[in-house]
């Protein structure tokens, strides 16, 4: 079985990603450190990191914890929404792989409902 199951990149409004991505391991063995997204000309202690995780149901309706929490027990498979800036970096890097940043899906309303997000004034 694949680690990675599911990967969309969405455009979230003008300026972030929402990254929805499904691995086939459990939540807490989750490597937030080893997740970037390189950029040519920028040292790697700046490059870009997830922001504002969030753990999902595996159908996408409903968060299983608050923000800033993780699934107690842990779960797997498990599924996560975060925020990236749209920056220089194309791929985001992974443990799990590389995966195209792109500006093509627009994010679902059932996502745009239920992610938490605090828009800048």
């Amino acid at each position: 079985m694949e680690i990675v199951s599911n990967y969309q990149c969405y455009r979230y409004n003008g300026d972030l990603y929402l990254i929805d991505l499904t691995l086939n391991i459990y939540s807490d063995k989750i490597d937030w450190n080893e997740m970037n997204v390189p950029e040519d000309g920028v040292e790697p202690m700046n490059w870009q990191v997830p922001y504002l995780e969030q753990y999902l149901t595996l159908d996408g309706i409903k968060k299983i914890c608050e923000l800033y929490d993780e699934p107690s027990p842990p779960v797997n498979p498990c599924r996560v929404v975060f925020f990236l800036y749209k920056c220089g970096g194309k791929v985001l890097h992974t443990p799990y792989g590389n995966f195209p940043l792109m500006d093509t899906l627009k994010t679902p309303k059932h996502l745009k409902k239920i992610v938490e997000f605090d828009e800048e004034d």
